[in-house]
């Protein structure tokens, strides 16, 4: 068994170097060491203090169920090299887990020095769905945030339930809006689908000779344009769905009741009662409290939401394959957090709607997971 520093320190106490020990005043079993990979340099500068102190929330919240934290931060500055000197340091220290960086890149310079000897790695922002966690076909990479191809299908369980026969799925020229078509063809010919017809935006003409039932665009930026051009088309249609890509105000354009009926999903952001408020009066913002923007306050439910997922299953003298494996069957809510490589599970998604205006708002929520 690794030997433990438990501390008796009341305060929660910010050393330059990344060390951070959290106590609240007796003495608790299991201590467990959670590295913490702080974007607090570089273009995502103003989200380090929001990974610290949504830590500490969710440190708060695991000792009132008897499990204590040592948190241990370290930047992952501005460089590949930087992330992996970040990640080392943490391995320096002994922790149990990492919860990862915010983006793509810096996950992926960790996942690369943690090869010899994994940790069990946390990802609490959407990054590439192709980032592979996994070392002899034994995954220790664990999301807390969808992939797109979860979105999309996602979608298309939302189409499967209005049960419409001719599907034309629409993309642009880039690669995401490429993908996402493809995804989706994929998702609804498994679903059954046999008339799914996939176009480019560039295909006009044939798709004026075509009569779908069910029209997706995939188009992202290019949606303007096409509907510029194909607006009286699409009115024809009988359902038309968008991807979260291109959730967008488009009532400026006279084509905007075209829209009308439209449909979307996109992630259900979802936070307890007073969690807003923690979390704003810790970062001493509370003026954020009715803004529109929920970036952050999205932040931070993922990085305490990883912080408690690490500690619910954390059982003292346990080894980094243990853990591993008890993080790999962590459960919420009576079902799996995580899929067998380290999909998050438990997304809900919030359907919404255009109106005539060329506006959207929420409908409904739904869960894909469920009947």
């Amino acid at each position: 068994m690794r030997k433990r520093f438990v501390s008796v320190i009341t305060i929660l106490v910010i050393l330059t170097a990344g060390f951070v020990g959290v106590s609240y005043g007796k003495p608790l079993a299991p201590t467990i060491r959670i590295g913490v990979l702080t974007n607090s340099t570089g273009p995502l500068y103003f989200a380090g203090a929001i990974q610290k102190t949504a830590s500490a929330l969710a440190g708060e919240d695991l000792y009132d169920a008897s499990v204590k934290t040592l948190f241990f931060y370290e930047d992952v500055g501005n460089t590949v090299a930087d992330a992996k000197t970040a990640f080392k340091k943490l391995r320096a220290n002994d922790v149990d887990v990492v919860i990862g960086p915010l983006t793509s890149a810096s996950t992926v310079a960790v996942l690369k020095a943690d090869e010899r000897d994994p940790l069990p790695i946390i990802a609490p922002s959407p990054i590439d769905q192709n980032v592979d966690g996994s070392l002899a076909d034994v995954n220790w990479l664990f999301r807390m945030a969808t992939t797109n191809d979860q979105d999309n299908y996602a979608l298309v369980d939302l189409i499967a339930r209005d049960k419409r026969p001719n599907i034309a799925l629409v993309a642009g020229t880039d690669p995401y809006s490429i993908e996402s078509r493809l995804g989706l063809a994929r998702g609804l010919v498994f679903r059954g689908y046999s008339e799914v017809h996939g176009f480019s935006v560039t295909e006009q003409k044939a798709l004026r000779s075509t009569k779908p039932d069910v029209l997706v665009l995939t188009t992202l930026e290019e949606s303007v344009s096409f509907m510029n051009s194909m607006s009286d088309w699409v009115s024809q249609i009988k359902k038309v769905y968008l991807v979260q890509g291109n959730l967008a105000n488009y009532s400026m354009y006279n084509w905007a009741g075209s829209l009308n009926g439209a449909q979307a999903v996109a992630p259900t952001d979802s936070f307890p009662g007073g969690f807003k408020t923690r979390l704003l009066t810790a970062l001493n913002k509370h003026y954020l409290l009715n803004s529109t923007n929920q970036s952050v306050f999205t932040l931070g439910k993922r990085i305490y939401d990883s912080v408690l997922a690490a500690g619910r299953v954390f059982k003292s003298g346990d080894s980094h394959e243990i853990y591993r494996k008890r993080l790999a069957q962590a459960k919420s809510e009576g079902q799996s957090l995580f899929s067998a490589d380290g999909l998050y599970l438990m997304q809900k998604y919030t359907i919404f709607s255009y109106g005539s205006s060329g506006l959207f708002s929420p409908v409904a929520v739904f869960d894909p997971n469920s009947p």
